[in-house]
């Protein structure tokens, strides 16, 4: 919309803008006081099933909360019920936002008050507050800042919460809260695409339709009506935005906008003066496969269904290209094609595919991450009819410094772990964070157990040397517990199993110290 004429002076990409978003907050306020009052009603309900596992003083004075903010989000509704939701659209958007992050903030300070002892009660908690933010992706997609506003400061504390009970089911609970999060803001996402264009097309068309019926009643022959549809069809081709072109058969560009030209680092000399062959062969030294692009371009022009498919750049730009025919009695006389940038959502795609699979604080990989590398490495082994090891390291001592120093410290302690443990294997083993203060080293291609133990002692030293943590020192001992593949066992489990077996015998005896698993090894 950027690129809309600029002749108009008021330019018709700026009012289907304001009109879009116009309607978006009104689709928000038209919820009504009837969101509000079921809002208190949930959370009276809320803490009158939690009144035997809580504070109850606490639970009231958050009730409070949750109703004086709604009283002023209802007076925000009646004002603009009154008429004056005419006019500027952010005017009414701006205290919106602010009273659905308010509410946000009291249900997430309702999770950390009103959070029992009692982990069955948690788990219904944390289930209410699941179902509570998927009912928000309906209430609050039209404005995709209205639903970030109103659910992030509920997710964070439900992700931190569980997170730091001391039960084992917290963490998973932890994670599961998270990835339900990231996978609700995801489709909350693609509905508020859906509903932005569809009200984009909706006004759009009654734009083109206003548009032709000026156009008609102003033309005076068939020449100048040609003319200006010329004119709008080029000035639509400016105003889109993807790179558009038109093509004829032998694959000659007869039409296209400035993002084609900008896209494939042509000029309106090269479109106008090289044949095809040869201009064919300039946008294919610009994709990453030159070969392909050129062998599935030429096969395209003659194909006389729609295309979709993603075509990577040699600057690592994404563009997923959409492909239609041009028919004319029949017969297929060119193609238009349309190619969408979708770097960012490429790219988000890549980084929550990374953050599923790797841990958030060290960058290692997790325990999803670590059962499909063991069974690649079993896989290996197999076939080369060779030895693995999988060392189990438990840090000694870590709580103590975690407790003295702060959580902060702690972290950054880990951090360091993580990066001394990649300096101490090669670039074919595998370093995971599988927990806490527990990591796993998966050393592949063992030819003897001394190998294990070679690695399993550098790391102990590594280790012992002082970790600067702000103006301290700090040294942490660690111990480790070695199992091996196929000789203790075949499967990824249980040598994990075998593996923190031996890790506890190391650390039941003088820690600081390596054992390997045997039949003997037990937990004491």
């Amino acid at each position: 919309m950027k690129n809309a004429p600029r002749t108009y002076p008021d330019s018709t990409a700026t009012r289907i803008s304001d009109a879009v978003y116009l309607e978006q907050v009104r689709l928000l306020y038209d919820q009504g006081l009837g969101a509000i009052a079921a809002a208190v009603i949930g959370a009276a309900l809320m803490v009158l099933l939690l009144w035997e596992v809580i504070e109850q003083r606490r639970a009231l004075l958050w009730l409070a909360l949750v109703c004086v903010v709604s009283f002023w989000r209802a007076g925000q509704q009646l004002r603009y019920r009154r008429g004056n939701s005419i006019g500027d659209p952010k005017r009414w958007a701006r205290p919106y936002l602010a009273g659905t992050f308010l509410a946000g903030c009291y249900w997430g300070l309702g999770f950390i008050w009103l959070f029992p002892a009692d982990p069955d009660y948690q788990l219904l908690l944390t289930f209410a507050y699941c179902m509570l933010i998927s009912t928000m992706v309906f209430s609050f997609s039209p404005l995709k800042t209205a639903f970030l506003a109103v659910s992030l400061p509920i997710m964070a504390p439900m992700v931190v919460v569980n997170a730091t009970q001391a039960a084992s089911l917290g963490g998973w609970t932890a994670v599961g809260v998270g990835m339900f999060c990231v996978v609700l803001t995801l489709y909350m996402l693609r509905l508020h695409r859906l509903i932005r264009e569809t009200l984009t097309l909706r006004y759009d068309n009654l734009e083109l339709i206003n548009h032709l019926n000026a156009s008609k009643s102003a033309a005076e022959a068939a020449g100048q009506r040609l003319l200006e549809s010329q004119s709008l069809l080029e000035a639509a081709l400016e105003a889109s935005g993807e790179a558009i072109a038109y093509f004829d058969k032998a694959g000659r560009p007869l039409m296209h906008n400035l993002k084609f030209l900008s896209m494939w680092g042509l000029d309106r000399a090269d479109v106008e003066n090289l044949a095809p062959a040869i201009l064919l062969q300039n946008m294919a030294a610009r994709v990453m496969l030159p070969a392909d692009f050129e062998r599935r371009f030429l096969a395209e022009m003659g194909t006389s269904g729609a295309i979709k498919y993603v075509l990577e750049m040699d600057d690592h730009r994404v563009y997923e290209v959409h492909s239609e025919p041009q028919h004319i009695d029949g017969r297929i006389v060119g193609r238009v094609c349309g190619f969408h940038d979708v770097t960012e959502r490429h790219n988000a795609e890549a980084r929550f595919a990374h953050l599923a699979h790797h841990d958030a604080l060290t960058g290692l990989p997790n325990r999803i991450l670590l059962h499909d590398r063991l069974a690649q490495s079993i896989q290996h082994a197999d076939r080369k009819n060779q030895m693995f090891a999988l060392l189990f390291l438990d840090l000694d001592g870590f709580k103590a410094i975690n407790d003295r120093l702060g959580h902060e410290a702690g972290d950054e302690l880990l951090r360091a772990v993580a990066k001394r443990l990649g300096e101490c294997v090669r670039g074919s083993d595998s370093v995971a964070r599988f927990g806490g203060d527990e990591f796993v080293v998966v050393l592949e291609q063992v030819s003897h157990p001394a190998d294990a133990s070679h690695v399993a002692q550098k790391i102990i030293d590594e280790l012992a040397r002082p970790i600067q943590l702000g103006r301290d020192e700090q040294c942490i001992g660690v111990s480790i517990g070695i199992a091996l593949y196929p000789d203790d066992a075949i499967t990824p489990d249980t040598l994990l199993n075998r593996a923190d077996a031996a890790m506890y015998a190391a650390k039941s005896g003088q820690r600081n110290t390596y054992r390997f698993f045997s039949a003997a090894t037990t937990r004491g």
